[in-house]
Parts: C-alpha cells; structure tokens; sequence
C-alpha cells in the first residue's frame, strides 16, 4: 500500500523509515481493530485519503518506537481479565492511535457504526 516514495513524498522528507514494512502492517492492523467499516480498495472515492492516515500511523509509530514494545510484548485479555500483560509498563496518557489519524478516520466516517 505504502511506498517508500508515497512517504517521502507525503511528509516531504529525504528518507523513510528502514522499517517501513513492518510499520505498515502493525498501523494497518492497529487501525482494523478499531475501523467499523472494511478497508477501502483503491476504487473508493476515499482511498487516498486513508492512505494519509495509515502513512500518518506508520509515521506516529515510527516516532514512538515504545508504543511498538508495548503491543507485541503483551499477552492476552478477555474482558476485565488480563493475563501478562504490558499494560502497567505503558503510560496512561499513551495513545495507540495517532490522534491525527483518528481525527481522519473519523472524518471519513470509519469510526461510525452503521454509516458504511
């Protein structure tokens, strides 16, 4: 989805991440869990305009490398019951989502249940 050229190109810098891939993949992943629409497809009318939310996650991502600790180091959790956890490691007022990203999504209407 995310080139190398797109990012540079988009944040209007000489380098993108070495990780790019990585990073794409575990925004992607990250906004899926919270998107209550499908992902859209390069027809869709919104489709670039999600890219810049998934290039402004990957971006978020890759300028607070501890928040990618956090999410693959913990365990699982059902409810109210957390087994090994990383949650007591995190800060509170650490945000998994890039507050820009959310703000795009929620423009594009992703975050709203039944206005897909």
């Amino acid at each position: 989805m995310i080139t190398e050229l797109a990012y540079k190109t988009y944040f209007g810098v000489s380098t993108a991440p070495t990780n790019l891939t990585r990073l794409e993949f575990i925004s992607l992943e990250e906004i899926k869990s919270i998107m209550t629409c499908d992902i859209p497809t390069s027809t869709d009318d919104n489709y670039d305009t999600f890219l810049k939310a998934l290039m402004e996650q990957i971006n978020y991502f890759d300028v607070n490398p501890e928040l990618l600790i956090y999410l693959t180091t913990g365990g699982a959790s059902l409810g109210k019951f957390n087994e090994g956890t990383n949650q007591e490691n995190r800060k509170s007022k650490d945000q998994i989502i890039s507050p820009l990203t959310y703000k795009i999504l929620l423009n594009l209407s992703y975050l709203k249940s039944g206005m897909c």
